[in-house]
């Protein structure tokens, strides 16, 4: 636990965050060695405002008094936010029991017995198992895209078993919504190709559910500078809906990367005025080409993926996907690597687009360490594994004579230790 007045969370705040609803002090949860989510602290009057400016409340906007299933308690602060809108029902899974006896007993007073409320209960168990016997039960799934928990180094969140972020997963995630429900889920924009998995993902499994009726309508998303929100419906996005997702963002400064009849027009303006915004830093203000995958950018990556794949065809999609110079395509339950992105070509274009492309593998960047990595392993333990297997038959050519075979079963006893 780390307690500091420079921890302060929240997650997707607007840019337009007036001064007095800045972000309170709160503590930091810290698991398995890694920073993890701060503390729902207990708030009132002016502290709690800040919730009102995250992208995360737009789901209690669009559906109020929503019955909701939360994937994950991290701190508690997602169903303080889900409180503070008028959520009617809130159910969370958390398959870690410890944090649920920290933020009950431990800090209870800190939180204000926040899951104590009657409309919050929470259970130990996973997250999928609850969507998978609650069928139609929901009105709002929310499920964060977390990075690897229980990993010794930098990188390793590529070889980390990600069940919660599968394919299989996000189908029954959507299956645990009622008719109007809405599943969503909140990623980080760094590394792009992490996000722009989720879109893959989302879209797909969309795909699975509407079949020939097809998923152009019944997808947004939308973006902080580093945070996005996927919105996937049950059913085609009310014109409502629309136009309150549009508001919401549009008061709070948030860029609309995708919506059923976004105009090039729109998105045109939200990258002028992200750019204004980047200029006054003096930083890069325009995604990179870098990982377009070829298509005829409008220099947001996002839309360009979800148009590709909602409204192309079949050949047009497979032509993305293998364009892109990482892999993005959806990963299922017989291989949970949702942050393997490597791929044939991949290091070939990490080497051209290196500022020093003699040293490309240094400036690699750290998320993609650990695939090479098994692969160096594997081919070590290879080449260890045939020489102690061939030094004995080397040794017996060369006529080196056996003293019995008791130290030949020891020799290989001990292989392995």
């Amino acid at each position: 636990m780390v307690d500091s007045s420079s921890e302060r969370c929240a997650w997707g705040l607007s840019t337009a965050t007036p001064p007095d609803a800045m972000v309170p002090q709160q503590a930091r949860l810290c698991i398995d060695g890694h920073a993890g989510p701060c503390l729902a602290r207990a708030l009132e009057g002016a502290d709690a405002t800040f919730m009102d400016w995250t992208l995360s409340s737009l789901p209690y906007r669009l559906i109020p008094g929503a019955r909701v299933l939360m994937l994950g308690l991290g701190g508690g602060l997602g169903v303080r936010e889900a409180l503070r809108h008028g959520a009617g029902e809130i159910r969370v899974a958390e398959p870690n029991g410890q944090v649920l006896e920290l933020l009950r007993e431990d800090f209870g007073s800190y939180t204000g017995n926040l899951l104590e409320r009657p409309e919050v209960t929470v259970q130990v168990r996973d997250g999928r198992d609850l969507a998978r016997r609650s069928p139609g039960a929901f009105q709002i799934v929310v499920w964060r895209l977390p990075g690897a928990g229980g990993v010794s180094f930098a990188g390793a969140e590529s070889i980390h078993e990600s069940f919660e972020a599968t394919l299989d997963a996000f189908s029954e995630y959507l299956a645990a919504l009622e008719d109007d429900g809405i599943l969503v889920v909140e990623t980080t924009l760094e590394p792009t190709r992490r996000a722009l998995r989720v879109l893959t993902t989302g879209a797909e499994a969309c795909r699975r559910m509407a079949g020939a009726a097809g998923c152009a309508d019944r997808i947004a998303f939308i973006r902080s500078e580093l945070v996005g929100l996927l919105v996937i419906g049950q059913r085609p996005l009310p014109a409502t809906w629309i136009e309150q997702i549009r508001s919401f963002a549009g008061e709070r400064q948030f860029t609309v990367s995708y919506l059923p009849e976004l105009t090039e027009t729109e998105i045109q303006a939200d990258i002028a005025d992200e750019e204004a915004y980047f200029d006054q830093f003096e930083q890069l203000s325009e995604f990179s080409d870098d990982e377009q995958g070829g298509t005829a950018a409008l220099h947001d990556p996002y839309f360009d993926c979800l148009e590709t794949l909602l409204r192309g065809e079949a050949d047009e999609r497979v032509a993305y996907l293998d364009a892109y110079p990482f892999d993005l395509r959806p990963v299922g339950d017989d291989r949970p690597y949702f942050d393997a992105f490597l791929k044939a070509g991949s290091a070939a274009f990490l080497r051209e687009t290196s500022p020093d492309p003699e040293k490309w593998v240094r400036r690699m960047p750290s998320d993609l360490y650990a695939e090479p990595l098994l692969w160096v392993t594997l081919g070590q333990a290879l080449a260890l594994g045939l020489l102690i297997l061939l030094i004995p038959l080397l040794l017996r050519r060369a006529g080196v004579r056996r003293r019995g075979a008791g130290r030949t079963v020891v020799y290989f006893m001990m292989l392995g230790l």
